[in-house]
């Protein structure tokens, strides 16, 4: 039996010995408490015996951090109970695979146990020595052995121990090799044998050990293979070696673990680093102040702390300590390599776009939308160019007779309406996105309206989101918003009525159609401009109130960019459950869909003035009426012609010699006189507003005309007698 002893425990010295009992070996005679005992250990002048059964790396020096474990001839085990001498039959009992080689009494009087191996096996280390003690624990059965098992000394490699007194010799038994290597085998499928950069998979190995040293190796390559160490050419052992995921284990040689990169060199390990990163890498980007990946259960992408982005690659099997030699860990390589490679400027949804990165703007964004279209029956169970009567087929139940029913018959604007909706599922579905008019559907209540919006267009164009607070100005948090490729609005949801906030409701409406984007706005975040090319949609009752709500100023150069649409004043009987019209659906939707993308819209919707839209603006007479007689500037100009008629009838009673069906004025006279005249109608009149106003009444062909007068200046000429000949003739019209 081979062992290594030092004289004290601040000794670097370990010397060799067999038989450690047979030094002569003195304790001091005065010691009595156990402090003094540990102080007498650390003496440097002390001349003892401190045994161990382990060897490290170089024998000759004791084991420690900087000399770690390289070899184990056995095992000694101490337990925390006093050891009885009476009975060295049950002290040598066996309690698992291998009976007790000695025993002898500590300091303390404890008892202290020793196992002999066959012979010495390798260790690769303190972690594979504590594993290794770990499975020899169990396999011993030390916690039944001797009252007072104390794990954590046998599982230190560093521990050496006072060789005690009253040695006694208990049996000649030693663990056999066999038991040792397989103990080792089993240590190290618990334990990550080296820090691993790269993982090589064993398939290379084996393709690269037949390259390098053809033949050398012998049957399958896998992990807990057992063959020939196959690098060295002095080798002959056929089971010296074991085949493991980060290397070799050894059990004869210098080295009892071989890590992969020792044995083939840095280059051809490296070569699996990126096959390694890539999953991690290319699944994650990084925005300037968070990583972003998908998630595992739903396949969204979601925004991933610093934190709890480290941790993943913690537990991916990625180290956060730094090698030796190294100035960063290989989280923190892995880190550094996502915010230089996969650099976006932010992360934002853009509707029906491909996923990845897109660029808008000269800035690199992360498309985050969710929203996917609905998938349509397979083009085969299609039929070529249908018309709307073939929709009947497939969709009979509801869809169909409800579409016929909605706008009151097979009318223009039925067919407007579904090129919009076709415009916007198609385009959507195939992941490109165009630019369309805002949708208003006007009428009575229970007309279908909501039905239309959040049974139909929802589910086909895959989501909705409330949008009447935002679009009128009240909410600025557009986040949630910005991932629906549909907004919608209810009439109590409008403007309030304000000239301002009509204006900023209808320019709102005017932006995101015309530029086809809106700002992303979201709490504790910056904001920027992104594409949102969704669908606007609003539903309203016909009520005056609601019109004025609801609908924008048509005077504000929107006009081309809404659908005015009337639905049927009766309301459609064929409505079942809510249950039964879900479950029809289901089966209807996916054929709606088909029956889009097939069917070819008439030419009374092709674009016509407006490029943009893919398709002209449809305005229903009766509404455009409702809402040209609904407009800031029609309610000022009747509010300028009372003015004028009061003037008329004024100028009469005083016999003016002046015109009195015409007037010359600036526009702060003119704004003047119509606030004092008509201030509760006119609270929101300002003179910029006026001019606005006047400016719109002249395109509309209003006797309203812009002149300079003698003195230069320029002044605005409103002619009553031309008003009232049209109004006549608008009357005479009528009648």
């Amino acid at each position: 039996m081979k062992y290594r002893f030092i004289e004290n425990h601040v000794a670097n010295a370990a010397l060799p010995i067999d038989n450690p009992w047979s030094r002569v070996n003195q304790y001091p005679t005065l010691l009595v408490e156990k402090s003094g005992w540990r102080q007498w250990c650390r003496d440097p002048d002390t001349r003892h015996c401190f045994v161990s059964c382990l060897e490290g790396v170089a024998p000759d020096i004791r084991i420690g951090q900087d000399n770690p474990v390289f070899s184990a001839s056995g095992l000694i085990v101490d337990f925390d109970s006093l050891l009885d001498l009476s009975d060295l039959k049950k002290l040598a009992k066996r309690h698992g695979e291998c009976a007790p080689a000695w025993v002898s009494r500590t300091f303390s009087d404890n008892a202290r146990f020793g196992w002999d191996f066959e012979r010495p096996i390798l260790i690769a280390g303190a972690h594979h020595w504590s594993a290794f003690a770990g499975i020899a624990i169990k396999a011993l059965a030390l916690n039944k052995h001797h009252a007072g098992f104390e794990r954590e000394a046998l599982t230190d490699p560093a521990k050496y121990y006072d060789v005690g007194r009253e040695h006694v010799a208990l049996t000649d038994e030693k663990i056999p090799f066999a038991t040792l290597v397989q103990w080792s085998i089993e240590a190290t499928r618990k334990i990550q044998m080296a820090p691993q950069e790269y993982k090589v998979p064993l398939e290379a190995i084996q393709a690269e050990v037949e390259r390098r040293w053809p033949g050398r190796w012998r049957g399958p390559f896998t992990d807990g293979a057992r063959g020939v160490r196959f690098w060295d050419p002095s080798a002959n052992n056929d089971t010296a070696a074991v085949v493991r995921e980060e290397g070799m284990l050894c059990y004869t040689g210098g080295q009892a673990f071989v890590t992969w990169r020792e044995i083939f060199g840095v280059a051809f390990c490296r070569q699996f680093e990126a096959q390694q990163l890539a999953p991690i890498i290319d699944s994650t980007w990084y925005d300037g102040q968070r990583f972003w990946g998908k998630d595992t259960v739903s396949g969204f992408w979601q925004a991933i702390e610093k934190g709890d982005f480290t941790q993943r690659l913690r537990v991916s099997g990625y180290d956060q300590s730094k090698a030796r030699g190294k100035t960063a860990s290989k989280v923190d390589e892995i880190e550094g390599k996502i915010k230089t490679e996969k650099r976006v400027d932010a992360a934002a949804p853009f509707i029906h776009r491909p996923e990845g990165v897109i660029l808008y703007n000269n800035m690199r964004f992360l498309n985050t939308a969710r929203a996917k279209c609905m998938e349509p029956m397979p083009e085969a169970m299609g039929i070529p160019n249908p018309g709307f009567d073939d929709l009947k087929q497939n969709c009979g139940r509801l869809i169909y007779p409800f579409l016929r029913h909605f706008l009151g018959g097979e009318n223009d604007q039925l067919w407007h309406l579904l090129a919009w909706v076709k415009h916007k599922y198609v385009n959507g579905y195939r992941r490109t996105p165009k630019r369309s008019q805002m949708t208003f559907l006007c009428g009575q209540q229970s007309t279908g309206k909501t039905f239309f919006i959040q049974a139909i267009l929802t589910p086909i164009l895959g989501g909705c989101g409330k949008g009447g607070s935002f679009l009128t100005g009240q909410n600025k948090w557009s986040a949630e918003l910005a991932q629906c490729p549909l907004i919608a609005m209810d009439d109590d949801e409008g403007s309030s009525g304000d000239h301002r906030d009509m204006v900023r409701y209808t320019q709102r409406i005017k932006s995101i159609v015309a530029n086809g984007e809106l700002m992303f706005a979201q709490k504790f975040g910056s904001e920027c401009a992104i594409e949102w090319l969704g669908a606007l949609i609003a539903a309203c009752n016909r009520d005056s109130h609601s019109l004025a709500r609801s609908l924008p100023d048509l005077d504000l150069s929107v006009r081309n960019k809404i659908h005015l649409f009337l639905t049927n004043e009766v309301p459609f009987p064929g409505f079942s459950t809510l249950e039964e019209n879900r479950e029809i659906l289901i089966k209807e939707l996916p054929w709606f869909c088909r029956w889009l993308l097939d069917w070819n819209p008439p030419e009374c919707t092709a674009e016509r003035n407006e490029k943009r839209f893919g398709m002209n603006a449809y305005h229903h007479p009766d509404l455009l009426r409702d809402v040209s007689s609904q407009g800031y500037d029609e309610i000022s100009w009747g509010v300028i012609t009372a003015m004028m008629e009061m003037r008329a009838e004024n100028f009469k009673t005083l016999a003016s010699k002046a015109d009195p069906w015409l007037y010359r004025a600036s526009l702060v006279q003119m704004h003047a006189d119509l606030v004092s005249t008509n201030a509760i109608y006119m609270r929101d009149l300002k003179v910029q507003v006026l001019q606005r106003c006047l400016q719109s009444l002249a395109k509309k062909g209003r006797p309203v005309s812009r002149e300079i007068d003698s003195m230069g200046r320029e002044v605005w000429a409103i002619d009553l007698r031309s008003h009232r000949i049209a109004e006549k003739k608008a009357s005479e019209a009528v009648e």
